[in-house]
């Protein structure tokens, strides 16, 4: 059953196409990354599931809204609590406020966040609150997770370790995840399949299969058959980078 779907979409900015009659679909349960060149238009296409800005032509397709959103900063509110900013999105689908309250301290509790939902965002590591983040849009969603590159700015050990854990919550929760990245391993390791955008304005996506089992760990990535694909990932992205 599909999530989500572009079918014909063509968008432009001002005078500047960004998608040309673009055409894809993620099914239930799918994590699929989206790479590409710095401004090929990819956080274009996250505006236009959100509905932040409206396709000329085509159609955008969601299974289930709302749909929760984690962009690159985690923009947590710093005079709210933890627990307070992980109840934003309810607040806006006027779940009752028990109930609300409920549903975020099992999640805060779940995430290994219990002992900090009283705090304040200022008193949290960089890791601690993107977790946060990712509750945040946990709440927001009815089904599909939007992931824009919510991990490039943390140092490398803690991003592993934040990799690591989204692996095991994407599994665990079954949501549809579309995840926009620039680092090709992260996106091998995370996902089961890869879109590129190889031209601007974005006409076709080409599309990989991760060829890694389900159930993976970080070594499966050294594989020859992970490292040959991921080589032409990285070609692919190179010859995208000259054409823009």
């Amino acid at each position: 059953m599909e999530s989500l779907a572009l079918q014909d979409v063509c968008f432009r900015y001002e005078e500047q196409p960004i998608l040309d009659h673009v055409h894809f679909s993620i099914q239930e349960g799918e994590f699929v990354s989206l790479i590409g060149p710095s401004g090929c238009g990819k956080s274009t296409i996250f505006r236009l599931i959100t509905g932040l800005s409206q396709a000329q032509s085509g159609q955008v397709t969601v299974a289930k809204q709302p749909v929760g959103y984690m962009p690159q900063q985690d923009l947590l509110l710093p005079w709210r609590t933890v627990l307070q900013n992980t109840l934003l999105p309810l607040e806006c689908q006027r779940i009752p406020k028990k109930r609300a309250e409920e549903q975020s301290k099992a999640l805060l509790e779940e995430f290994g966040l219990g002992a900090y939902m009283h705090k304040k965002p200022k008193d949290l590591s960089g890791g601690m609150r993107q977790r946060v983040a990712f509750i945040r849009a946990l709440n927001a969603s009815q089904d599909v997770l939007l992931l824009d590159e919510p991990f490039s700015a943390l140092d490398a050990l803690t991003k592993m370790e934040l990799q690591d854990w989204l692996y095991i919550q994407a599994k665990k929760w079954r949501k549809t995840i579309l995840f926009i990245t620039h680092d090709v391993d992260e996106a091998l390791y995370l996902s089961d399949r890869i879109l590129t955008v190889q031209q601007t304005p974005i006409h076709t996506l080409h599309e990989t299969i991760v060829p890694m089992e389900h159930k993976r760990q970080r070594s499966d990535l050294a594989s020859k058959e992970v490292q040959d694909v991921k080589q032409q990932l990285i070609y692919m992205l190179q010859q995208g980078r000259q054409q823009l």
